[in-house]
């Protein structure tokens, strides 16, 4: 008869039990990458989404009255009381005359269409650096209007 080799039932566990640490502490560090990852992308898209929001709320101010299209801290302020949650948002506003053609003219000139152009801009951290990704995107918005 032939000597068989007998491993007891509990060295067996025990060596299932190390791989299944050795998988976990493996399996972590990319689970919580994905995870922080997917948070940061859904933050990129809010703060994307409120930017443009922003320059829709200033330009939307602007052109309301011929008397807002100047008005620079009220459409500064229309745009950051749209986004109050982004810090730092940096809103340029001006007013650009056109005339039929779509030309950019001296809105001095006979028959020239007047439009606001408020621009907002912000820019977006994450909350870690990782690899191939940058840490920081400029979001930029440009929306015009044409005066009541």
């Amino acid at each position: 008869m032939a000597a068989t080799l007998r491993v007891p039932k509990s060295s067996i566990r025990r060596n299932q039990k190390g791989s299944a640490m050795l998988e976990l502490a493996i399996g972590m560090p990319v689970l919580f990458l994905f995870l922080f990852g997917t948070a940061d992308l859904g933050r990129l898209f809010y703060f994307s989404i409120e930017v443009a929001n922003a320059a829709a709320a200033g330009a939307n101010y602007g052109s309301f009255h011929t008397s807002n299209m100047t008005d620079t801290n009220g459409i500064a302020n229309a745009a950051t009381n749209e986004a109050p949650e982004v810090p730092n948002l940096q809103v340029i506003s001006s007013q650009v005359c056109q005339n039929s053609s779509g030309n950019v003219v001296s809105c001095t000139t006979g028959g020239a269409y007047k439009y606001v152009s408020v621009t907002a801009s912000y820019t977006f951290q994450t909350f870690f650096n990782y690899p191939f990704i940058p840490s920081s995107v400029a979001l930029s918005k440009t929306v015009m209007m044409r005066g009541a």
